[in-house]
């Protein structure tokens, strides 16, 4: 009987951890619906933005700005996009791996960082000279103010020549299935030039009021703001995303044990069963 009532304690335990899991679920589902609602609506914003910046970008001009033209001497800075909370499945992993790999080449004394997120706070603490901010704390979905405060603290960097080039390490959020970790160059601002735009060379031609100089450094600051808005949504999203199919393993992998369980104790009772039958027919005769 003692064998009995271990298996009901099991089966009570996996049922309990079963209910847990089912709930995270449904909560990361709730969660990345907004989360991912954000993220497209910015993905869209963000490709205008760079497509504007590709019309200009034939500009002779533009590319006298500080922030397009690359320098030969200075540290990397890498700003660290990385989960909040635990139970994000492999999505960790994903940025550990990538992040490890972007920075293979890089002498830790020449490397600087920017931490927005928790999870890979003392990953990076262990591989870079120094954390130049942290913005760990911040929220899930925070305002275009909050990522001003971030984004100016590079560009007043950059400008003053303390870096050569700003990396980004970030979860590329495409479907509730599918998230991709990416390391890509901030600044010196590089445009992919693979993305094809459909934009009639009459349309390339522009007047610039008041000011030159003043719009390009004004439209630089709005692609900065927001390529960081970005990153941070599509990692939000990414997170929830990770998490709800982390859950639902879980979720499903408890039942599964819940039922051999159940099948285990059947078993054990049949044969209890079994055996007690027989010691009566035994006793009868």
């Amino acid at each position: 009987m003692s064998k009995i009532k271990e298996y009901r304690n099991r089966i009570k335990s996996v049922g309990n951890i079963k209910k847990i899991t089912k709930s995270m679920q449904m909560i990361a589902v709730s969660k990345m619906r907004k989360a991912e609602k954000t993220a497209k609506t910015g993905k869209a914003y963000h490709e205008n933005i760079e497509q504007m910046f590709r019309i200009i970008s034939k500009d002779i001009e533009l590319m006298k700005n500080p922030l397009f033209f690359t320098r030969s001497e200075g540290k990397k800075l890498i700003i660290v996009f990385s989960p909040s909370r635990g139970f994000a499945g492999n999505m960790l992993m994903s940025e550990l791996n990538a992040f490890y790999q972007g920075i293979k080449d890089f002498p830790k004394e020449g490397l600087d960082a920017i931490i927005i997120g928790k999870k890979l706070k003392r990953y990076v603490y262990n591989r870079v000279n120094k954390i130049v901010a942290d913005f760990s704390d911040i929220g899930e979905y925070p305002t275009i103010q909050e990522i001003r405060g971030i984004s100016q603290v590079l560009l007043d960097e950059y400008r003053k020549g303390s870096y050569n080039e700003i990396f980004v390490l970030y979860t590329d959020y495409i479907n509730s299935l599918k998230q991709q970790t990416r390391f890509v160059k901030l600044l010196p601002a590089i445009l992919d030039s693979t993305r094809k735009f459909s934009i009639s060379e009459k349309e390339r031609d522009f007047v610039f009021e008041p000011e030159r100089n003043s719009i390009i450094d004004s439209l630089v600051s709005l692609y900065i703001d927001n390529s960081l808005y970005q990153f941070k949504a599509e990692t939000v999203a990414s997170e929830f995303a990770a998490r709800m199919t982390a859950m639902k393993d879980a979720t499903d992998k408890a039942e599964s044990l819940g039922n051999d369980l159940k099948i285990e104790l059947n078993k054990l009772r049949q044969d209890i069963i079994t055996r007690e039958l027989g010691e009566i027919s035994a006793g009868t005769l």
